[in-house]
């Protein structure tokens, strides 16, 4: 029986993913508790992909297809989010997908719920913890494991919601589409500030998603210490090119000033304009209590005060 008829409309982007897709597309239908609408846009896979879509969504009504040029993955769901507002008046919620997890058959139902009793006038956001697999679908460690805080000030540094568990309702959409972001680096990362800034934001730490961790992830959980390590230091090698939180954080002041408190405002300016402004940048090397500016422990800090310094953040 589906409990108060929650419609949710499946975000997903494909890129090459013949290998696992078809696995995540039978964990999508083996939801419970949920009526299920796809928009899927696969980003101009050159293997199998594009087949095993057709396949899925022969006799199926409630799925669009989109076959596009290769964008980039947080291009491809941007255009997924503008797509997505002419479904306001079809479903519920809207929930991001990868193209190679595992769903446990109630993850959407836990997650309706859950936005049930969340405000409908402001941005919210649902998201969970997850549980990690390698290629051999042998189980890990959660991912995100022990405490978790959320604060609009770590947000602004480092995003504790993986984009899929992430679950929002029509306002996130609506506010979304009334003024786009040109600038997306990743597409789940402004979904979270503006729920977090503009509405609010729950953190479920029961994982009800298998994670899979392989070679050809775009974005990874990086388990691994000598592997986040070695990822650290090649990204030194790009600095140059790396402003993403501070231009992000300059979108959020120009794109929500309406919706911002003075005092929202002021925390974002911090990463928005601390190269111009020293006293911000060492408001971020030596965050105070009320501003919360940091990452979840040494490791990601030692590396986030790195870049303050060399002014790459």
């Amino acid at each position: 029986m589906i409990k108060n008829n929650h419609r949710i409309l499946i975000l997903l982007s494909t890129y090459n993913g013949e290998e696992y897709l078809k696995e995540q597309l039978d964990s999508l239908e083996s939801q419970v508790g949920v009526y299920l609408n796809y928009l899927i846009r696969d980003d101009g896979s050159t293997d199998n992909t594009k087949n095993i879509l057709n396949q899925f969504a022969e006799e199926k009504p409630n799925i669009e297809l989109i076959f596009g040029d290769n964008i980039g993955s947080a291009n491809s769901y941007k255009e997924l989010l503008v797509i997505s507002k002419k479904y306001l008046h079809i479903v519920d919620f809207f929930s991001f997908c990868d193209q190679d997890d595992i769903w446990l058959k109630d993850k959407l139902m836990i997650a309706a719920n859950r936005l049930e009793k969340m405000p409908f006038d402001t941005p919210a956001m649902y998201c969970s913890n997850l549980t990690l697999i390698d290629e051999n679908k042998e189980i890990g460690e959660m991912h995100k494991a022990g405490l978790v805080i959320f604060s609009k000030g770590r947000s602004l540094v480092e995003s504790i919601s993986t984009g899929c568990t992430m679950v929002f309702n029509k306002k996130t959409i609506q506010i979304f589409n009334n003024k786009i972001p040109q600038y997306i680096t990743i597409h789940d990362l402004w979904i979270y500030h503006m729920c977090i800034f503009l509405g609010e934001v729950y953190y479920d730490p029961t994982p009800n998603i298998l994670y899979r961790q392989h070679n050809n992830n775009e974005i990874g959980a990086k388990h691994n210490f000598n592997a986040r390590w070695k990822s650290r230091f090649k990204s030194i090698k790009t600095l140059s090119k790396q402003h993403y939180r501070e231009w992000e954080a300059k979108e959020l002041l120009e794109i929500y000033d309406e919706y911002l408190s003075n005092k929202d405002k002021e925390l974002i300016k911090t990463v928005a304009f601390y190269r111009q402004d020293f006293r911000k940048r060492l408001t971020l090397l030596w965050p105070s209590k009320q501003s919360d500016i940091k990452m979840t422990n040494w490791e990601l800090n030692f590396w986030l005060k790195l870049r303050i310094i060399i002014g790459k953040v």
